[in-house]
């Protein structure tokens, strides 16, 4: 093989996305699946002759406005998760709020109820030490009849 026949099988072969050095493995096995394909992708260079300016100035044209579209893009994207994270917010300190304001209001309720047990644990034991008296002096009342009702009896 010569030189012009290897160059021209090269040229033939190589495409885009194929390295070198997959090149090498097709000499040796002279197979096309030994080649990985690799997925198209995009062109980031872009090809244009440098006699011809206005053509590289339409093109920085283009990719300028490329790029303030994908800034334009990213600040409306920005501006909807700033928006989203200030009514996230609003909605936090709302339930915080809720949540103290319920809380002291249960406790209002635990103090007053706390009150009336207490009151009412009162009252019971002042009601249990008047029963208790009254008893005391019906049995005196009753000892004090039983003295009286039997006469004392010499037998």
């Amino acid at each position: 093989m010569t030189k012009q026949d290897l160059q021209k099988e090269l040229k033939e072969k190589v495409k885009e996305g194929v390295k070198p050095s997959d090149i090498r493995k097709l000499k040796r096995s002279k197979s096309l699946g030994d080649i990985p394909t690799n997925p198209p992708q995009e062109k980031i260079f872009y090809e244009a002759s440098e006699d011809n300016p206005a053509e590289l100035k339409a093109r920085i044209s283009e990719l300028e406005d490329q790029i303030l579209q994908l800034r334009i893009s990213k600040l409306k994207d920005f501006s909807d998760y700033w928006e989203k994270n200030k009514e996230l917010k609003k909605d936090l300190e709302s339930n915080i709020d809720y949540g103290i304001q319920e809380i002291e209001r249960l406790e209002n309720k635990l103090r007053t109820i706390n009150k009336k047990r207490l009151e009412l644990q009162d009252q019971l034991s002042q009601s249990q030490s008047k029963n208790a008296k009254l008893e005391i002096k019906l049995i005196n009342a009753e000892n004090k009849e039983a003295q009286t009702a039997t006469p004392h009896s010499d037998f």
